[in-house]
């Protein structure tokens, strides 16, 4: 099964802990599983600006397994 992720769910893994941080761990934690995971082209640049450069943000999505 292939998981597309939303921006939303690794804002709350890469912003600041917030009430759905563990959810949103546990969900990507259970899509790996499954199968792969995917990020349409809008989401790096809705979560770029947690990133000091885009390698930095490529490398993250490829630890990551996105």
């Amino acid at each position: 099964m292939t998981t597309a992720v939303d921006s939303n769910i690794l804002i709350d893994l890469i912003g600041h802990a917030a009430g759905f941080t563990d959810t949103a761990i546990a969900a990507l934690d259970e899509a790996r599983t499954k199968g792969a995971m995917i990020i349409c082209l809008v989401v790096p640049a809705e979560i770029a600006s947690y990133f000091a450069s885009s390698q930095q943000l490529a490398e993250t999505l490829q630890k990551m397994s996105i």
